[in-house]
């Protein structure tokens, strides 16, 4: 497996939906827990909402033996880099891609003098594994907002 992490384009804007629009009607349009109910789903203004998140972010695309794998967009604020999202194609889920991804990243970003931090949903099924992912990387449970956990490096 030959995996290739490069800064994204424009032109990836729509491979980055295709992955980032099903994550959020399916974890965040729950109705659970203060979220918007799933008939609060509106395609054209979440994609709008979607569009002007990707151009205020850094993104990456991550390729595997030549194909996009996946996407990461990650914000960076008063010396804190936070890992905003990461998500895979369900054909590289569960492969150890996103370890290997911010396992080589993460020095780069800590020797940059970055904090680096991850904020995961909480009551996602997603939840438990990422906070064991994130534990194995170094990360610390840091804080919490009532919707997201954020783990520190």
């Amino acid at each position: 497996m030959l995996l290739e992490v490069r800064d994204a384009t424009p032109s990836d804007a729509e491979f980055a939906w295709a992955l980032y629009g099903p994550f959020v009607k399916d974890n965040l349009f729950t109705g659970q827990s203060g979220r918007p109910p799933p008939n609060k789903w509106h395609d054209a203004q979440e994609r709008a909402k979607f569009d002007q998140y990707y151009q205020t972010r850094r993104n990456y695309v991550v390729d595997i033996d030549g194909e996009k794998a996946g996407w990461m967009a990650v914000q960076e604020a008063e010396r804190v880099l936070s890992i905003e999202n990461a998500i895979l194609t369900d054909a590289w889920r569960n492969k150890g891609v996103i370890e290997k991804f911010v396992s080589e990243m993460l020095p780069i970003w800590k020797q940059a003098g970055l904090i680096v931090e991850a904020p995961i949903l909480d009551d996602t099924s997603m939840s438990a594994p990422l906070g064991g992912l994130l534990a194995r990387l170094g990360f610390k449970k840091a804080h919490s907002d009532g919707m997201c956990t954020f783990y520190q490096a």
